[in-house]
């Protein structure tokens, strides 16, 4: 086994445990100014890109989902540390055989076929244009905003008293064919739809 084969392996499981931990509690965050990797700690963008990446092995889309498609796309609008640090955990990975890829997108015209994306809260007011623009298609929507999933959204990340929690509407997960492993939902705060 490569050098490379065991660093890659080590990070995925890595942020396999760094994600039961999150889940399991919340993670406290430590002031951004403090919170580096070289030390031991994480600051919340690094945070939502673990779970964001972790979501791949908690969340089921339809088997015919991307299967004209070469990579499997995590495209991120509007934040650029998480997308950088989604880059570096999915550096040389797969999701069902395929590539994984991340992509920074500044418009929303821009977001592609993609398996998750990822909205930044400066985008939560065009939720409505967002889910316009994707359609029918089984798009895991994540974000981190108030009104996330009241909007559409799937998956919500909730900072609070610098801990870091997740919210899902399995709903409206639903309504485009994907669902949740039953561990995830028994560890996230449940919301459903108000209608």
């Amino acid at each position: 086994m490569s050098n490379f084969d065991v660093r890659r392996g080590a990070r995925v499981c890595l942020c396999l445990v760094l994600l039961f931990v999150l889940l399991w509690g919340g993670w406290g965050l430590q002031p951004a100014a403090t919170a580096a990797p070289t030390g031991g700690r994480y600051d919340e963008s690094q945070v939502k890109a673990v779970f964001v990446y972790n979501l791949l092995h908690f969340v089921y889309w339809p088997s015919s989902f991307g299967a004209q498609e070469k990579s499997c796309r995590i495209v991120v609008l509007g934040s650029l540390q998480i997308a950088e640090n989604l880059k570096v955990l999915t550096a040389g990975e797969t999701f069902r055989g395929k590539r994984v890829s991340v992509e920074l997108c500044r418009r929303i015209t821009d977001v592609g076929e993609c398996c998750i994306l990822f909205v930044g809260s400066e985008f939560l007011p065009e939720m409505s244009v967002i889910l316009r623009h994707i359609g029918n298609r089984p798009v895991l929507l994540v974000g981190e905003g108030d009104g996330f999933l009241s909007a559409g959204g799937m998956v919500n990340f909730v900072s609070r008293d610098r801990r870091v929690t997740l919210e899902i509407n399995p709903e409206a997960a639903r309504q485009v064919g994907i669902t949740f492993n039953s561990r995830l939902l028994r560890l996230a705060r449940i919301v459903k739809p108000s209608h």
